[in-house]
């Protein structure tokens, strides 16, 4: 007899972010004959933009200590290692998408977060793309599977990503 809290019939319902995104994925590619590549892969750099203060100290006899603010923003670093905390408890992925024959390039559509709750999912959307659809760049949280969903149908079916699309597919013409 077991003990545990544990029951395997309620997986059935539940889908992840995660498994949600990569079901577009595979969509995007049957859509484009494989020639629009969407991939989700882990990211391991900060995934939020914010203000980040560095202290300095000012010369030794003075004992005085100054303070800098620089800005930080995540939509210029694409993967970069984090050491903050903050980030380990957080499972956190980008969306790209490439193609076969640009396989260096790779447009970030978004990055995403969540904890093992799975929702709140938050989002950091490519500045484009939540300038159009009208979203903050900078990070979205959404409640449950039914919001995230609504918002990522805003996303992938922005103007700002459909021309990233076509021209990725232009470059790349079906095979015969």
């Amino acid at each position: 007899m077991s003990m545990w809290n544990f029951d395997s019939s309620a997986l059935e319902d539940l889908q992840s972010p995660l498994e949600i995104v990569n079901s577009q994925c595979k969509e995007l590619s049957k859509i484009s004959g494989e020639r629009v590549i969407a991939r989700v892969t882990e990211y391991d750099g900060p995934y939020r933009s914010n203000e980040l203060f560095l202290q300095t100290q000012m010369l030794a006899e003075s004992l005085s200590k100054a303070t800098k603010a620089t800005k930080f923003d995540v939509q210029d670093v694409m993967g970069d290692n984090a050491t903050d905390e903050d980030y380990s408890n957080r499972f956190v992925y980008e969306l790209f998408v490439t193609s076969k024959n640009t396989p260096k390039y790779r447009y970030r559509v978004f990055i995403m977060y969540y904890s093992i709750g799975m929702y709140p999912v938050g989002l950091t959307i490519q500045e484009d793309i939540a300038k159009e659809i009208g979203f903050n760049s900078e990070g979205m949280e959404f409640e449950d599977a039914a919001s995230f969903t609504e918002a990522l149908s805003k996303i992938l079916g922005s103007n700002a990503l459909g021309k990233v699309l076509k021209n990725l597919a232009s470059l790349n013409p079906f095979e015969f």
